[in-house]
């Protein structure tokens, strides 16, 4: 799921009176990664007081690095 899909959703389901606090939006964004992801999900979920904002940032560069990856990996 792209942010902007995420950030969509999460809008939406505000506007139709589902209270997302950032915890609820952390569970939501985390459940919907790829299994590429999974490392990264467990780290989180035994984390503590990691933010949505940080996770976003986080998975935006972990994107970045397998794009880079695989393009390597193509030439």
């Amino acid at each position: 799921m792209s942010y902007h899909k995420f950030d969509e959703l999460t809008v939406g389901l505000q506007t139709f009176g589902e209270p997302l606090d950032d915890s609820r939006q952390l569970v939501i964004l985390l459940s919907s990664l790829p299994a590429e992801y999974e490392l990264i999900v467990s780290i989180v979920e035994n984390s503590k007081d990691v933010t949505l904002i940080e996770e976003k940032e986080h998975l935006l560069k972990e994107y970045e690095r397998q794009k880079k990856r695989s393009l390597r990996n193509v030439h």
